[in-house]
This record gives C-alpha cells, structure tokens and sequence, in this order.
C-alpha cells in the first residue's frame, strides 16, 4: 500500500501546483480596471475634501482618468484612491517640551525640572479642557491660579491622583474669601473661559455639495447660445437682439474680436450689462464673448490648464449656491487631442461642482450617431451625467451643432429661431437660478407732475382748505402757524399733484434716427417674408437689408460723435482764455506767452488732449509737481520753517486738461439732471 498512497500524493502535489500556477497566470495576465461615472466622482468628492483638510496629511489632487485605456471600456479610473503623504517627523527639541511632559504625566512620573513657565501653563490648560482640571486659566490672583510646585506636585501623583488633588484645590479656592469675584460668568451663571462660553457652540456639519436644495424664492434668467461670425459685423444687430428678447444672458462664439477691441465691445454692449471677453490667441477667428447683465453674481474663472484643441470660457454664476457656466468653441478641423483633452477637462469640473451648464458650438454631428467620433463624444457625456437638450438643427445645412448641456439644473423653454443674420439660429431656453440678484438697482424716487392748470387748481383747493391758527399762547404764534401752513399746502400739493414713483427708463441711442427706423423695419419686414416662403432670393434680400441697417447706424454713431467733437472744438480756446497764468517752473512755455500763441499751437494741443482721453491716460509730465514753500501769513518769519506751507505747481496743460474734463462732466450732468 505504500506505493500506492505514494502514487497518489505525487498526483495531489501536481495538481496543486497547476491550479496554483493557473490562478497565478491569470491573475497577472488580467487586466483589473474599474469604470467610475459622474455619481461615483461626487459621491467619493466629500471624502476626498475631508482628507485634504484634514491635519494628518497633505492635499492632494483627485486622480486622473486613464485615457489610454481601450474605448470599450468607456472612461476608466485607477481602483482605489491615493493616501495622503505620511507627514514629516519632526525634529525633537529639548526634553521638557509639552508632549514629552504630558507624555510623563499618562505614565505618572514627575515633570522634569527644566519645563518651562509657558509649558506649564499650555499643560493646565490642556488638562482643564480634558476635564481633569477645573480651573480655568487666565484668572489672576493666587486664588485662580496654580503655581508650578503645585502642579508638579500633582503630576507626581499620577492621572488619577491629580484628578483628586486640583478638585481639592479648587474646592480650597471657592472657599477663600474673593475669590468668586475674581471668575467671570454668564448671566445664567455659567463659568465664561476668555470671554466666551464653550457649552453655547456647536458642531456644524459640512455638506458635499452634491444635493442642494433650492430656495423658495427661485428665479429664472433667460439665455441666448449664438454663433455670430464676426460680432464686429453684427454688434447692433446683436445688441437689438438682446433687448427685443429680454436676455439676461448671451454667449457669442466666433466673435472675432482682437485684443484691443473695445470699439466693437461698445458698440455691441447694452446699457447695464458687463462682459467677459476670451479672443482667440494666436490666429484670426475665434473668440467667446459672453454679455450679461449687471444684477446678476457672474465670476470669470482661468482654467486650470488651457486645452490646445478647443476654445474655453469659464465663469460662475451665484454667491452661495454656485454653478460652473462653459462655453466652448471647437473649430470644424479634426484634432485627435479633443477627446481626451475634454473628457480631462469635464472630470475636472465635475470632482468641483455640483452643477454644470456646457455650451458651444461644437461643431459635432451629434444627429448623425453612427459616426465613430460622434459615438465617442457622446459616451464622455453620458459617463458624466450630462443631458444634451438641442433636438433640432442648429445650422443652415441640417446639422446640430450648437449644444447645450446640463447636470442638476433645471432648463425649459428651449427654442431654436431661424437664422437670419449669421449661419448659425440663436438658441434660447429658460435657467432657473436658486438665488437673488446680487444688486438692485431700482431706488424708486418720488417726484410730482405739475402740469399748466396745476397752479390755479392748487390755488383753489388751498382757498378751501385753509384755516386761520388760534392760540392763546404767544410764545408758539410762530411755530403754530407755520405748522399750520405746512400741513394746508402739503394736503392741497397731495390732492392737486400727488406722488408718484418714477423708475428710471433705458433710453434709445441718441444717434437713432428716422432713416435707421425705416431700415429696421424693412428687415423685420423681409425676415418674416423669408421665414414663410423660404426661398433663397428671400434670404439674399433679408442678409442685404440687415447688412445695411448695421452700416446705417454705425455711420449715424460715428456722426453723431462728430458733431459733439465739432461743437467743442473752440471750447479750448475759450478756457485758456479764462485761466490765470500760473503754471510749473519746468513749463516749456511760459504761461502768460502760452496764452497769446495758443491760437498757433491748438491743434497740436487738441490732439494731445483728445490721445489722453481716447486712451485714458494722463502723461507722465502732467503728474510732475514742483513743490514750493510759501509764508502762511505776510510778516512772519520765513527762516521758521513752520511758518511755511508748500504748494503743489502743475503745468499749465494739465491744468487745461482738468478744466476740458471739467466742462464737459458738467454739461454731461446737467443734460441727464
């Protein structure tokens, strides 16, 4: 029988080794990868933001997605999260410090003769938060405060032990006359540790983020997603646009729009709105333009990291209860970057907030999805979460372009116009916003109408309603009467012309005129003959007529503006005139001679004055200031220096150039009174 259990064990050691060998091939050959989706990225973001605060380690960033990982398996995370690093030992110092005494303290043994006063008084206060001391520290008086023998003292006596010794102390404390009034308490009675109460705070638990409720008071702004081509060729058209729609916001991409642009930016930008401005850095094209108004909390934000395959604008909307706002260009030629590149940039975001709206012109064929790369870009957007809410054609050639998603916000309304002025239609939906305008901006002022007949209406409503003051007393005649007065004008005032609340209107450019009205009409009325016959000679007819109305008003603004240059032209030659002769030691000129040649040099002086101004800058030379002591009396002694003041001369230009802004802030004031 030997042999044969022999035989047999041989054949259980083989076939222990295979299956060991098998488990261990297949587990080095299998490649062990977890797919995370949005939901799992928020949900383990709380964390994350716990250990990074924490004090047991440093921050760390969120790990990144594998992009080089096979596309069947969608977006791809390393399993596990990384530990925060092991924090540096610190070097040890002398060996009375606090944590080595109190390390003393939990064994029983004494503290050592060379711990200091300070480490003393840090140990007491440590043992009277942890309860086994109840005296509070920073009393004064011997009373309220232990010594160091004593408390060496009662660290010889161990833990327990010195439990028992400071309630003893403290029990011999309230017994020693004065002492209680040198401890400070609340009303209720309750001992105060430095001026404030500890049993009143409480823990406020901290929130992920990824559930927000929203506030009663919701609100709804209305945004505008347009490709313009060119914002310069189109900027009163866009600006007409805003307003006739009631837009609280408009993202514009392809503006076009260079650095150093600000003429279009003016043209285009409707009173009481701001901008954020992203042009295109390198070549022609491009550009995000985003117009909103004013009321409303926006914050531009600079990404983390530029992406090279696609233009990005980024801004917060919202004080507390923020969410991120996108806007994205991604030009029409293929770039093999732009998947990964985007992807990397929605997990960013996405391990940040909560909520997300994305916007753009993607320039993606998302109704076409039997396209390979269109298949990919829409697998990103659904392992994020993100719902797409353009279903209809966004460009003249039937493709859906322009997109617009979403995540935790809620978007209604949405509607596709036709494109009239650009290749693009204008998309524009309903965002609910969980928070109040951050200004507002109407201060109801009340004023009365007065009107031609308001004079002898008045006059005959105060015949009636006045009535003679009778007083015995004659120190108060005056003032009764004059009550009297006040009180019958006031009720005939309130009667005759009451008030009412005026709310201050936006007014129309003042370069408006009958010839631009007429062109815009033409456009509205060629717009609505192409909307219902759509045919190509309609649409030629309606781009032309739009494209002469833009020319119309830019040349009735550029008029306008020439006429008020026109106007002022002579203006400088009257308040040089005006002014006394007093000007800088270091003047080129001299001022009296200034005056009498400046009909010579005008011209010259007009151009620098208009340059400062057009550009906002003031010349280095007009800030430069000779300071030159005078006597603060005549008759003093001018070798004491504290009888003289200093005066500031600047140059006469400057001063020039002070009295023009001067004049013209004036009569700016005085128009809108």
């Amino acid at each position: 029988m030997a042999p044969l259990v022999g035989c047999v064990s041989a054949r259980l050691l083989i076939l222990f080794v295979f299956v060991c060998y098998f488990m261990f091939c297949s587990i080095h050959g299998a490649d062990f990868r977890l797919a995370y989706d949005r939901d799992f990225l928020l949900s383990i973001r709380s964390r994350m933001e716990n250990l990074q605060y924490s004090n047991t380690g440093h921050p760390f960033p969120p790990p990144p997605l594998q992009t080089d990982a096979n596309q069947a398996f969608g977006l791809l995370m390393p399993v596990g999260l990384p530990l925060p690093r092991r924090p540096w030992k610190k070097k040890r110092g002398k060996r009375g410090g606090f944590f080595v005494q109190l390390r003393r303290i939990q064994c029983g043994e004494a503290i050592s003769d060379s711990c200091s006063a300070t480490v003393m008084r840090r140990i007491q206060r440590h043992l009277s938060r942890v309860g086994l001391i109840s005296l509070l520290p920073g009393a004064n008086g011997a009373e309220c405060c232990m010594d160091a023998s004593g408390m060496r003292m009662a660290c010889r006596l161990g833990a327990f032990g010195a439990e028992s010794f400071m309630s003893a102390c403290v029990t011999r404390m309230f017994h020693q006359p004065g002492a209680h009034s040198r401890i400070s308490s609340s009303r209720s009675g309750r001992l105060i540790r430095r001026g404030r109460n500890p049993a009143n705070l409480r823990y406020v638990a901290r929130s992920d983020g990824t559930r927000l409720a929203l506030q009663s008071d919701t609100q709804s702004a209305r945004f505008a997603l347009i490709n313009a081509r060119s914002a310069a060729n189109k900027s009163f058209i866009l600006k007409e646009f805003f307003q006739n729609n009631s837009l609280d916001v408009i993202c514009v991409t392809e503006s076009w729009i260079t650095h150093g642009d600000s003429a279009t930016i003016v043209e285009l930008l409707p009173p009481g709105c701001s901008f954020i401005n992203i042009p295109r850095a390198h070549r022609r094209g491009g550009g995000l333009l985003t117009i909103f108004k004013s009321d409303l909390i926006c914050t531009p934000i600079t990404p983390q990291s530029t992406p090279l395959s696609f233009e990005l604008s980024l801004f917060e909307f919202g004080r507390s209860h923020k969410f991120l706002c996108a806007l994205i260009y991604r030009p029409p030629q293929y770039n093999k970057d732009f998947l990964n590149e985007f992807a990397a940039f929605v997990a960013e975001i996405s391990c940040r907030y909560a909520k997300i709206l994305l916007l753009g012109d993607f320039n993606i064929h998302v109704c076409c999805p039997e396209k390979p790369f269109v298949r990919d870009f829409v697998d990103i957007i659904d392992s994020f979460s993100l719902s797409q809410h353009v279903n209809g054609p966004t460009h003249g050639n039937k493709h859906t372009l322009d997109l617009v998603f979403c995540h935790e916000l809620e978007i209604s309304d949405l509607g596709i116009l036709p494109a009239t002025f650009s290749d693009h239609s204008p998309v524009l939906f309903n965002l609910k916003l969980n928070y109040a305008h951050c200004i507002e901006y109407f201060r109801p002022s009340f004023s009365r109408i007065i009107r031609p007949n308001t004079a002898t209406d008045f006059a005959a409503v105060l015949t009636l309603n006045s009535a003679p003051y009778d007083s015995t007393d004659a120190s108060s005649v005056v003032e009764g009467s004059l009550r009297v007065f006040d009180s019958s004008c006031l009720a005939a005032m309130d009667i005759v012309a009451p008030l009412k609340s005026r709310r201050k209107t936006s007014k129309p450019d003042p370069w408006l005129n009958e010839q631009t009205r007429s062109l815009r009409q033409n456009c509205r009325r060629l717009e609505r003959k192409w909307i219902k016959d759509r045919l190509t000679v309609s649409f030629e007819a309606m781009r032309e007529a739009w494209s002469r109305y833009q020319r119309a008003v830019r040349g009735a603004r550029n008029r306008f503006f020439a006429s008020i240059v026109t106007a002022n032209s002579n203006n400088q030659e009257k308040i040089v005139a005006a002014m006394k002769p007093s000007g800088s030691p270091d003047d080129v000129i001299p001022p009296r001679l200034l005056k009498e040649v400046f009909p010579l040099i005008s011209n010259s002086v007009l151009g620098i004055i208009n340059s400062s101004l057009t550009l906002a800058e003031v010349p280095l030379a007009f800030k430069h200031a000779v300071l030159q002591p005078i006597l603060k009396k005549p008759g003093l002694d001018p070798t004491d220096y504290s009888n003289l003041r200093p005066i500031s001369k600047l140059p006469f230009l400057s001063k020039v150039l002070e009295k023009i802004v001067y004049a013209q802030l004036i009569e700016h004031l005085n128009e809108i009174q």
